[in-house]
This record gives structure tokens, C-alpha cells and sequence, in this order.
């Protein structure tokens, strides 16, 4: 096999592990929450056992990888592993399931000791094949110091067309799969995948195993740092990325949904523009006309650059919000109309968060083409840069989640983000002696921190309007203006579950209670909803004497019966 097309057939191979992962982490998180709940400390629970896998398996095989004789035989071997595993794991689940209501039922009422029996349960199921999952790359990075002189290039592409592969992968499940298949046939479907990815590569590494590296391609390295703690200043910037990364996907998500309306659809969109931007920001520094580039100081670039456009997104929300509003009437209330609506979403959802997201995922493959100047064991590298960036991340998503987002709001958790990432970009830029990127970072600090200062009470009345909800067939551009005239929000919270909103309508003498933008009880505007939820079902049972009444809300619905 000519070696041009055995390189092409792998990194083929590896696209597909990227989208089996995601069509895995979908399903596996639905199984999950039909275990568990779907509540966001449950769902946390489930990242974080994912994550930890990943990263688990990024430090084991990074160790081993750079002296494995066959990394693509033993990748191979993983991708069928991970298939059985994935074959198998509704009876697993089931399993895990009739312990955990054994167990659970007697310690129901402690809130504690059931979240841990939780995150037992998904550790124990996801640990193993996201340790396996975790080990690809390393392995693949490895073969490629072998396979090629220009090994840290042709890493960050095989990283960029793994995460393209996780766009296809998430896209795939979270709108056709699991719909038209159903959750088990989705898995073994996929499995079957893996295990074909898996009988491939063992095939394809009969052919490569002996081939050296082609001397056209070696590439001069530019020495741009010697020190030695070159690889710990990677793993510092690597995971404070990584955490960025993923704190600036839960705020996201959170945002979206009150603008598009909360839904699997809108955070599926946003999962897949974060994932396709980075995917497309790793291939742009894959690119070999990139090669003569100074790693270092485009990471201060790209970092600065995120930082400056996610300051701007947050100052400019109520134009974006009317960029929507403008689009979505120019929509018909169809099944084509509600196909064209999630395009403009994925489409906004790009624009907004695909292009700090793939500045943020350069930066990992600048950093794997930094190290890999200083020795030769290029899977190790990436196999310890992979795991603080995957740590990283999943302390991003705890942090946001849990303290961040209560304690400070939305908006003031994007300005802090934001301001790691300046500030990364400047102690970078300090430490490499670039003056410049100093000076471009001091400026980026300075625009975050207005952030803190300047329009955080017209963010709270745009973020809930419930943009979604309008049914506008022309566009008003005084709507948001009316609005901030004649309501006076009484309350605004935002919580790790939901944002919540109190608002007062002095010309309509009305007060209500928004969940995410939604309005889910008022003292007038939609009391008849609050009324039938009672009135309807005494109209089918007029005799009934016992009722029960599953949450009482605001007391309207309990008083009506």
C-alpha cells in the first residue's frame, strides 16, 4: 500500500471514531438520564465520569504509546473493544439499573450518599470505554513520529478531523438516529461501526508498520523556546483553555435557550458549533501553509481574539437578539419553516460561539506543535496535553455551572472567562518577550472589564424577553426599547438549573414569573392555561372528591380546583 494513501485511510478511520464517540456520548447520556434523572447535577455527574475517562486514558496510553511497535495495530484493537463494549451496554445498563433503585431506595431522602452512588454507577459504566477512547490519539500521534518528519502538523490535523467527526457524529444522533432507530438499535448500529473501524486499521497497519518517512517531507524546525518548562507552560495554558472552553459551551448553551427556546434541538446546535469550530480552528493551524508560522505568538493572538469577541457578543446581545427576531419572520409556521428555523439557529449559533471556540481549539495543536520541538516523544506530549486540556474542561463545567453562574449571572461569568483567557494571552506574551502581544492583550483587559461596568441591566431585559416566544410577522425595532419602559423586573436569578425572571407590567397592572424566558405563571396574561390545567380534568371527572396535584408553582392552578 502506497504510504500517501495508507496516511489518508487512517486519518478516514479516525473521523469515524470521532463521530462514533459522539453518537456513544449522546446515547449513553440518555440512558443515563433515564437512570439517574435529567437534572443538571446528574447530567454533571455523567460529563465529568466521561471526561475523567478520556483524560484517564490520555495520560495511560501517552505513557506507553511513543514505545509501542504497532500503535495503529493496537488502536485497531481499542475501536473493537469500544464497539463490544457499546454492543453490550444496554444489558450493562439494565444491570446498573436495578442496583441503583435496590440501593437508591434506601437512601432516597440522602441527597449526598444517592449523588454518590450515582457517580459510582457512572464510573463504573463509562470509565472503561472512555479510558480505551482516550489512548487513540497518543497512539496515532506516535505512529505519525514514525510515519512522518512533520509529525506535530499532521497530529493537529488528525485532531481537527477527529472533532469534524464529532460534529457528523453528534449532528447524526441528536437529530435522525435516535429518532427513527430508537436508543438500542442506535448503539449496536454505531458498534458495528467501531468494530469495522477497528478490523480496518489492524488491516492497514500489516502495510505500514516498515515504512520510514519520506525525506521530501521533513520540515526545518524553528526553535522558538528551549526552556525547560516549556511543556509545563503548554499544560497551564492548555487546560485554562480547555476549562474556557467548556465554561464558554455552558453559558452558551444556557444564553441560546433563551433566545432560540429551550430544547434537545437548540442544545444539540450548540454542542455542534462549538465542536465544528474548534474542529475547523485545529485544521486552519494543520494546514501546511502554516507551517513557517510562529506558534507562540499566534497563541497569543487567538487568545486575545476570542477574549475580544466574546466581550463584544455580550455588549451587543440586543442586536443579536434582533438579528433573530429579523430572520425568524421571514419564516412560515410549517415543517419546512421549523427545518429552515434550526438551520438560522445553527447558522447564528456559529457566527456567535463557533469563532471563540475555534480560536480556543488552536490552541492545543499550537502547543502539540511547541513541544514536539524539544524530543521526540510526541505521544507522550500529546497524550499529557490531552489530559489537562480534558481536566481542564471538565473543572470548567463544574466551576460555571456551580459557582460561577449563582454567584456572579451569566454575564459576568463571560466577562471573567473572557478575562482568563486576556490574561493568559499576556503572561504568554510576557513570557516569550513579545511587546506586542503584550500591548494587544492589555487592550483585550481593558475591554472585558467594562463588561463589569456598563449594561448589565439591559442584558437582564433582553435574556429574558423570551425572544423565542414572539409572534411577530414584521419586525418592531422598538419592541426591546417599549420593553425596558414598561416592565420593571421585581426579580432576576440565574441558577445552575434554569434562569429565573419576576417581572412587573405596570400598563397591564400584571405581574408574572419567567423560567428561561418562558412565562410559566401571571396574574393575568396567561391565567386561562393555569385555569384548565384544574377545570379540565374535573370537566372529565365532575364527581371526583380526591385530588392530587403534582407541584404547586404559584397556588393558581391549586386554587381553581
Amino acid at each position: 500500500m502506497e504510504k500517501a494513501k495508507s496516511g489518508w485511510l487512517v486519518l478516514i478511520l479516525f473521523f469515524c471514531s470521532g463521530a462514533t464517540a459522539l453518537v456513544y456520548e449522546v446515547i449513553w447520556s440518555k440512558f443515563l438520564a433515564q437512570m439517574f434523572g435529567s437534572t443538571i447535577y446528574a447530567q454533571t455527574v455523567v460529563l465529568a465520569a466521561f471526561m475523567g475517562g478520556l483524560a484517564l486514558g490520555n495520560k495511560l496510553f501517552g505513557r506507553w504509546a511513543d514505545n509501542a511497535k504497532k500503535p495503529v495495530h493496537v488502536y485497531g484493537y481499542l475501536e473493537i473493544a469500544i464497539g463490544l463494549y457499546a454492543f453490550f451496554f444496554p444489558t450493562l445498563a439494565g444491570a446498573a439499573d436495578r442496583l441503583f433503585v435496590s440501593v437508591g431506595s434506601g437512601i432516597a431522602q440522602r441527597t449526598l450518599l444517592l449523588l454518590a452512588l450515582k457517580a459510582g454507577l457512572a464510573a463504573a459504566l463509562l470509565l472503561g470505554p472512555t479510558i480505551l477512547m482516550g489512548g487513540t490519539l497518543p497512539l496515532l500521534a506516535a505512529w505519525l513520529q514514525h510515519f512522518t518528519s512533520d509529525a506535530a502538523r499532521r497530529s493537529a490535523r488528525f485532531y481537527s478531523v477527529n472533532c469534524l467527526g464529532a460534529v457528523v457524529g453528534s449532528a447524526f444522533a441528536g437529530f435522525w438516529l435516535v429518532q427513527n432507530l430508537g436508543m438500542v438499535s442506535s448503539l449496536q448500529m454505531t458498534a458495528i461501526v467501531n468494530l469495522m473501524v477497528g478490523a480496518t486499521a489492524i488491516l492497514v497497519s500489516k502495510q505500514i508498520q516498515d515504512q520510514p518517512a519520506s525525506k521530501a517531507e521533513e520540515v526545518p524546525m524553528q526553535i522558538e523556546s528551549s526552556s525547560s518548562d516549556t511543556l509545563r507552560w503548554a499544560g497551564l495554558i492548555v487546560g485554562l483553555t480547555g476549562g474556557v472552553s467548556m465554561g464558554l459551551e455552558v453559558l452558551g448553551s444556557r444564553s441560546l435557550a433563551m433566545i432560540f427556546g429551550s430544547s434537545l434541538q437548540s442544545f444539540a446546535i450548540v454542542l455542534i458549533a462549538f465542536i465544528l469550530g474548534i474542529g475547523l480552528g485545529s485544521a486552519w493551524i494543520a494546514s501546511p501553509r502554516r507551517r513557517s508560522f510562529s506558534s507562540e505568538k499566534i497563541i497569543v493572538l487567538v487568545l486575545c481574539t476570542a477574549a475580544v469577541w466574546v466581550t463584544l457578543l455580550v455588549f451587543n446581545i440586543e442586536r443579536w437578539v434582533d438579528v433573530y427576531r429579523i430572520l425568524r419572520t421571514g419564516l412560515g409556521r410549517s415543517s419546512t419553516g421549523y427545518v429552515f428555523h434550526e438551520l438560522m439557529n445553527a447558522g447564528l449559533s456559529l457566527v456567535i460561539f463557533g469563532l471563540p471556540a475555534a480560536c480556543i481549539g488552536s490552541v492545543l495543536p499550537l502547543m502539540i506543535r511547541v513541544v514536539s520541538q524539544q524530543s521526540p516523544a510526541l505521544g507522550m506530549k500529546v497524550g499529557s496535553l490531552l489530559t489537562v486540556n480534558t481536566l481542564g474542561a471538565v473543572i470548567g463545567t463544574l466551576f460555571t455551572g456551580f459557582v460561577l453562574m449563582p454567584i456572579v449571572g451569566v454575564r459576568n461569568s463571560f466577562a471573567l472567562l473572557a478575562l482568563v483567557l486576556t490574561v493568559s494571552a499576556m503572561v504568554y506574551a510576557t513570557r516569550i518577550k513579545w511587546r506586542t502581544g503584550t500591548t494587544a492583550a492589555g487592550c483585550a483587559i481593558a475591554f472585558a472589564v467594562g463588561l463589569f461596568l456598563f449594561g448589565g441591566q439591559d442584558w437582564r431585559y433582553v435574556i429574558s424577553s423570551g425572544a423565542f416566544r414572539s409572534r411577530e410577522t414584521e419586525f418592531q425595532p422598538d419592541t426591546m426599547a417599549l420593553r425596558k419602559k414598561l416592565v420593571k423586573l421585581v426579580y432576576y436569578e440565574d441558577g445552575p438549573d434554569a434562569t429565573v425572571s419576576v417581572e412587573d407590567a405596570s400598563a397591564e397592572n400584571e405581574r408574572g414569573i419567567r423560567i428561561n424566558g418562558k412565562p410559566d405563571a401571571s396574574s393575568k396574561g396567561d391565567i386561562g392555561t393555569q385555569f384548565l390545567v384544574a377545570h379540565l380534568p374535573m370537566i372529565a371527572k365532575p364527581g371526583a372528591k380526591d385530588v392530587f396535584i403534582f407541584g404547586l408553582g404559584s397556588g393558581i392552578s391549586a386554587g381553581a380546583l
